[in-house]
């Protein structure tokens, strides 16, 4: 399975090296395709053939002891341990993530869409970082210390360092 996972991670570094968010939409629908052969391929691994057909895989034949952790990294179908399926969930899971991105990315493209949310246009592309907060009209959110959940992580903050000192 490990080597699917490294193959997935292939394929995202080849979608985030494009870096532009439109250029992100325009191969995403192939990130999609993708994720939905292997989950297709890895399906019917993990079925493989019935072992009524009374024929051996081909990496069992030459070497009847072929090391397990190899089958399952590779996650290849075996008589004798059996790919684990619940594996595929999160492979599903995985494709429902990015096929919901994939309708954020099409309806982005919407006209009624773009009236009621507005456009998602990078602004900070050709700004510099001095510049930056004069343009943005979204207040920030990050660097405000004063709401209420810094309050409360503070007062829990502060009841968990004293906690000892009653014990």
């Amino acid at each position: 399975m490990d080597f699917y996972a490294m193959l997935h991670g292939f394929a995202l570094i080849i979608v985030m090296y494009r870096r532009r968010r439109k250029a992100i939409a325009e191969i995403w629908p192939k990130y999609c395709f993708f994720l939905a052969c292997m989950l297709t391929f890895q399906y019917f691994i993990c079925i493989g053939i019935p072992p009524a057909a009374c024929k051996e895989y081909p990496w069992r034949f030459p070497y009847p002891h072929t090391d397990s952790k190899v089958v399952k990294w590779f996650y290849i179908p075996d008589f004798l341990t059996q790919p684990n399926p619940s594996f595929l969930i999160y492979d599903f899971m995985l494709l429902l993530c990015a096929s919901l991105q994939r309708q954020v990315f099409d309806e982005e493209n919407m006209a009624a869409v773009r009236i009621m949310a507005g456009d998602n246009v990078e602004i900070c592309r050709d700004l510099d970082a001095a510049t930056f907060s004069v343009h943005n009209p979204v207040p920030d959110f990050i660097h405000c210390r004063y709401k209420h959940l810094h309050e409360s992580d503070a007062t829990i903050t502060l009841q968990q360092q004293q906690w000892p000192e009653y014990v």
